[in-house]
């Protein structure tokens, strides 16, 4: 089941956002700490301008995906709904928890777009995971990103 999130769910939002940070191929974010203050109002603004989708199995949640409503810095007549973070946990990885995640996602996107409240919907995903299939969905790569770490 694809659910949004509600206050009560913060809490393990937060833990997957840690589990999130630790698993990345970034160095600087394996051992960051977060503030749970600060990342408690981020999400209830993610909550109120955005989206957190859970996923949830036998009442337990399984994964998430959180996107926020954005402004484009150079031409703000432009908006977008931007992914911030998609994680499903590892022990249901070969679920379909995280397709789902990215099916409602789309879905909710698409109706922004339909509606003209954004311009674009956009996700960013790791560069040796690649998501099959995506392309039939109606996305398309338009970039790649790239970090130096000393």
């Amino acid at each position: 089941m694809i659910r949004h999130a509600k206050v009560n769910d913060i809490p393990s939002v937060i833990e997957m956002l840690v589990a999130f940070s630790k698993a990345t191929p970034v160095e600087f974010l394996k051992h960051a700490q977060y503030n749970p203050k600060l990342v408690q109002f981020a999400l209830l603004n993610v909550m109120r301008t955005g989206l957190i989708l859970l996923s949830e199995r036998d009442d337990q949640i399984t994964g998430m995906l959180i996107a926020q409503l954005v402004n484009d810095q150079w031409m703000p007549q432009l908006r977008y709904l931007k992914e911030l973070a998609w994680w499903v946990k590892p022990e249901y990885r070969n679920s379909t928890d995280g397709y789902r995640l990215l099916a409602e996602y789309n879905r909710i996107g698409r109706e922004h777009l339909e509606a003209k409240r954004v311009t674009a919907i956009q996700l960013t995903t790791l560069a040796n995971k690649p998501i099959p299939g995506i392309e039939k969905m109606g996305w398309k790569a338009v970039e790649q990103n790239y970090v130096m770490e000393l």
